[in-house]
């Protein structure tokens, strides 16, 4: 039996918990026992209340910024800038924190999920796999990360991360890195998404795997109107948008993370349903035309299997690349910036009248389930298992 360590440190959401715990579970069915340390503990708890693995809180990255202004990240770098790798006083007692954890846990392997700082404390001193839904697993033999967003300026040039991270690695006398990218380095590495939503499918040299797990099957094609609506209530515009919902055609379900009580009765007087647990999403879909969200990966996938049309409110980086590469595919209308009311309820209108949205999204559908789809789950586990036993060095 031997201990891994799987880590999440950055994002928000379900889906990195989901993803570490189909990988928890897979890994204990082979014999080994996993350990979690996760960025956030209370939201993600339904997602791994009834397992019975170690759940241990995760280092995380407090800004001493009071600034509220928006940040646009031009690439992954300025997310690495914005989270203690601007300064090594910063960065050293993050590491230093992840040092002491994997001393406590003694893992035999690490399975990092979008956790730059694990990455670097693992950095050849530790057996390390990197899993990822494409933005959040950059390749790491670039000299540079690619600029995603080209009218943003970015936060400090790289050559200043970089040399933060070595006075960093000397304090700890550990390995230096030659170009930013190699944070990601990793003995295992598994781009977990559809290629056509991969934002670095340029860059790489092996595409992206396909989704993390197998995808649902296209549904029937519906009649009905009405939506699923997929929020955080810590959304910037989430009132706005929640308000054009509820004066959109058709009735709406709602599945909003952490809604209180006040907009969760404003719905409800309008005769809208609001789950206050996550809903499966070929559940919802079945009888609803369409599905309102802010991108994420796993919803997005999803409802491309299903083959529902997209309203997409993105609020950062990923979700705005996710978003522009759904127009590309013409299966979603995005709603950038300061978003109003009128557009909100127009956008449902506008897919509740089925047409071009909904014909693309089915075609795209039948098109996903006629490819064969990898048991990434599986492979994950099995490569985990492998460095965790045997030290082997996979590709």
């Amino acid at each position: 039996m031997a201990r891994i360590l799987l880590g999440w440190e950055l994002g928000a959401g379900l889906g990195h918990v989901t993803r570490l715990m189909a990988i928890a579970r897979a890994l204990h069915a082979r014999g080994h026992r996993p350990f979690l340390a996760l960025r956030n503990l209370v939201e993600p708890w339904p997602v791994y209340r009834a397992e019975n693995f170690p759940v241990l809180q995760a280092p995380r990255w407090e800004s001493r910024s009071e600034s509220r202004k928006p940040f646009h990240a031009a690439s992954i770098a300025d997310i690495i800038a914005m989270n203690g790798f601007l300064d090594p006083t910063d960065l050293m007692p993050m590491v230093q924190a992840w040092d002491r954890l994997i001393d406590a846990v003694r893992p035999a392997a690490i399975v990092a999920d979008y956790s730059p700082t694990l990455c670097l404390a693992a950095h050849g001193a530790h057996p390390l796999v990197i899993i990822g839904d494409g933005f959040t697993a950059p390749p790491d033999d670039l000299p540079r990360f690619p600029i995603l967003r080209p009218t943003s300026n970015p936060v400090a040039a790289e050559a200043r991360l970089l040399e933060v991270i070595r006075v960093v690695q000397k304090r700890r006398r550990r390995p230096m890195l030659d170009a930013l990218p190699q944070i990601f380095a990793a003995r295992g590495r598994f781009v977990c998404t559809l290629p056509e939503i991969d934002p670095y499918r340029a860059y790489r040299t092996k595409p992206a795997l396909g989704a993390f797990q197998p995808l649902p099957p296209p549904v029937a094609p519906t009649a009905g109107r009405g939506f699923f609506a997929y929020l955080g209530v810590d959304a910037r515009f989430i009132r706005t948008a929640v308000a054009g919902l509820a004066s959109a055609p058709g009735p709406g379900r709602f599945y909003i993370r952490r809604a209180p009580r006040g907009l969760k009765h404003y719905l409800g007087e309008r005769g809208h349903v609001v789950h206050e647990t996550p809903v499966p999403l070929a559940d919802a879909l079945r009888e609803t035309p369409m599905i309102v969200h802010h991108g994420g990966i796993g919803t997005t996938e999803t409802a491309l299997a299903l083959g529902r049309p997209q309203i997409i409110m993105p609020r950062h980086l990923e979700q705005q690349l996710t978003a522009a590469a759904l127009e590309e595919l013409g299966v979603a209308i995005v709603l950038r910036g300061g978003i109003t009311e009128a557009q909100v309820s127009e956008a449902v209108s506008r897919l509740s009248d089925g047409g071009h949205f909904a014909e693309r999204a089915r075609a795209f559908a039948l098109e996903l389930a006629a490819r064969e789809q990898p048991d990434n789950i599986a492979h994950i586990a099995d490569a985990c298992a492998e460095i965790a036993t045997q030290g082997a060095v996979l590709h």
